[in-house]
């Protein structure tokens, strides 16, 4: 296949979560050739409404643009032709594939899939398309359903120190996606400084741990 790369994150009102890890995954593989968008499980999504002014805030202070983002309910985003889903809570994963079309194959806890990949064997392919697709594939033979991957919190009417924690959990977990997916990250992720927030709130990086572990 020749076709660019399709990525779709889903969350509940396509308002914080989903669009931010959009515009994290945006950022860290400017340049390269895949599309990246997000959609929401809830019928207020459908409304095209913007993100929530934390979401806005957060993604500025990390060079992230969200102010054309509008909401996208999940059964008009097409999802049937995604290269991979990745939703935060079981829910989202259930609707994407029973309201959105998706394949189930094609569809994960974004955690579950930096876990799965972190043990998946390697992918011995050139093309990055192809060795992303061999390994979204692998990783969906060894999952267990019902199996481990944690969810992220929803942080919405919490306190401004909750929105601030989940997008620094959510900005770990897509580099270390782009870590596991890319056998080489692209330029612009080695190049990619840590977004502006306050030192308090920055996590060490999941996969560091995992893949040292493993090799």
């Amino acid at each position: 296949m020749s076709r660019h790369l399709r990525i779709v994150f889903v969350c509940t009102a396509n308002r914080f979560r989903s669009p931010l890890a959009a515009g994290f995954l945006r950022r860290l593989l400017a340049g390269v050739p895949v599309e990246i968008g997000s959609c929401g499980t809830a019928r207020s999504s459908r409304n095209g409404l913007p993100p929530l002014p934390e979401a806005l805030a957060l993604a500025s202070s990390s060079a992230v643009r969200l102010a054309d983002h509008r909401t996208r309910w999940v059964a008009d985003a097409s999802l049937g032709d995604a290269d991979l889903i990745l939703g935060f809570e079981r829910g989202h994963v259930a609707a994407a594939v029973l309201d959105g079309g998706a394949e189930r194959g094609k569809t994960f806890l974004l955690t579950e899939l930096v876990d799965l990949l972190a043990v998946v064997p390697p992918v011995d392919l050139a093309n990055p398309q192809a060795r992303i697709r061999a390994l979204v594939e692998a990783a969906d033979q060894v999952r267990i359903d019902d199996g481990p991957g944690g969810e992220v919190t929803d942080p919405f009417g919490r306190s401004r120190e909750t929105y601030e924690r989940v997008a620094v959990e959510i900005w770990s977990l897509t580099r270390a996606l782009v870590e596991e997916l890319f056998d080489e990250p692209p330029v612009s992720f080695r190049a990619l400084p840590q977004p502006h927030w306050r030192r308090s709130f920055r996590l060490r990086p999941r996969w560091r741990r995992r893949r040292s572990a493993r090799r």
